[in-house]
């Protein structure tokens, strides 16, 4: 998967796909998974960042229901497999 979004995102500079590594992680880390429907950085941290988008309102959770939806987020997945 990872060579995938590197051709992607390097198209014919193949030469500097060391560049575009922190990119291809952001990229896949925002998706769903295919196996369990969730977002990674859901499941890591609790939501999504959102690195492209420099001048955003926050909605950041206080930490206590942060880590709440992330253990609920957890054990729906751990359900799943």
């Amino acid at each position: 998967m990872l060579e995938q979004y590197l051709c992607i995102f390097c198209g014919t500079q193949q030469n500097n796909w060391h560049a575009w590594l922190l990119l291809a992680q952001y990229t896949k880390n925002s998706w769903p998974s295919a196996t369990t429907k969730k977002i990674p950085f859901d499941l890591l941290i609790g939501y999504t960042p959102q690195i492209h988008q420099p001048t955003r309102n926050t909605d950041i959770l206080s930490i206590q229901q942060q880590i709440t939806n992330i253990k609920e987020a957890r054990k729906a997945t751990q359900e799943v497999q």
